[in-house]
């Protein structure tokens, strides 16, 4: 039984030490893709980039990709997290799919645990924590973990078309486990209020597409 594993990258340098582990753990190697944007600095290239409107890349990602015999690159223009995603689970071919943001770390424990899933056949995804970690510390304040669904059987999921904070939609059985997903956040104060700044105005967006509308009381007392 084959399993998709697709995750976006940055930092190919990143993404090669997370496709060696992969291999290690017995994940063949036809059975991995990258997604990836905003990266050919990371290849060699030293091109200045330019952005469109909402801030995304417009660079030399495609050439350098393509620049590898064992890559293959599939464009599709920045709709959203949720219909970005969805188009690329659309690309996948395996039975089971195993989607990561680039932030993300799979656990010596969850990868145990997708392979036991994988081999009893007897769910549909695999619902686990996700720990949030600055710098390689646990957050004092401003941070939370979260429950969230990376693995799932390709037939049962789906994302729905928003813009900002994507969930999988999971028709059949779901396990929980206790196994882990570690979320790096290292970002500086500045990058996460820029950050905090974007996904607002992205979730405004979606609410206003629903015919939602706020408030000035709703402005002043509401945090980000």
């Amino acid at each position: 039984m084959s399993v998709t594993i697709s995750r976006l990258y940055d930092n190919y340098s990143d993404a090669q030490r997370a496709v060696t582990s992969l291999e290690a753990a017995g994940v063949p190697h036809s059975d991995l893709s990258i997604v990836a944007n905003n990266s050919d600095s990371w290849y060699g290239t030293d091109k200045k980039v330019d952005r469109d409107r909402d801030g995304f890349a417009l660079d030399a990602t495609r050439a350098v990709a393509e620049s590898f015999p064992n890559v293959r690159f599939s464009h599709h223009d920045w709709s959203g997290f949720g219909e970005q995603k969805q188009h690329a689970l659309s690309l996948c071919s395996a039975e089971w799919v195993l989607n990561l943001d680039a932030d993300e770390e799979l656990t010596p424990r969850y990868l145990a645990e997708l392979k036991q899933v994988i081999a009893a056949n007897d769910c549909d995804a695999l619902q686990s924590h996700r720990i949030l970690l600055r710098w390689g510390k646990r957050p004092r304040g401003f941070g939370k973990d979260d429950l969230l669904i990376r693995l799932f059987r390709k037939r049962c999921g789906h994302y729905p078309p928003v813009k900002v904070h994507e969930r999988i939609i999971i028709e059949g059985r779901v396990k929980a486990t206790t196994a882990e997903i570690l979320h790096h956040e290292n970002l500086t104060f500045g990058e996460r209020m820029q950050k905090s700044n974007q996904y607002s105005e992205l979730k405004a967006r979606d609410k206003f597409a629903k015919g939602k509308r706020s408030s000035v009381l709703h402005l002043v007392l509401a945090f980000p």
